[in-house]
């Protein structure tokens, strides 16, 4: 992934999880318009759940040609699957790394004891 197209280059890192070729753009942009439906969107997730998404990836790295290809077509599937959790407040963070050390403290003086 270079970043050369725009999507693409404001979003990385990414990572492909379903590659597919087509004969001509025309079926290319009919599966993605399908991919982007609500079935086609439980159809990947249900896909990349069994772990098989990834299986496709490898094999059409197998025989795809890179100094050959010319066309490329992308499907967002983070925007679909990805989503955002919000930091957490400081002072929540610093509250569970005292609780820790407090933790930590006392499993030390336990070994020490022994």
């Amino acid at each position: 992934m270079n970043g050369n197209v725009s999507w693409t280059s404001k979003n990385l890192p990414i990572k492909v999880l379903l590659w597919e070729e087509f004969k001509t753009r025309e079926e290319a942009v009919e599966r993605e318009q399908y991919l982007k439906t609500g079935r086609g969107r439980e159809w990947i997730k249900k896909e990349y759940d069994k772990g098989t998404l990834n299986r496709m990836v490898r094999q059409a790295g197998a025989w795809i040609d890179l100094d050959k290809t010319k066309i490329g077509y992308e499907i967002s599937f983070n925007k679909y699957f990805y989503q955002h959790k919000p930091l957490r407040r400081i002072e929540e963070v610093s509250a569970e790394i005292l609780a820790l050390e407090q933790e930590n403290e006392g499993l030390i003086m336990d070994i020490l004891k022994r």
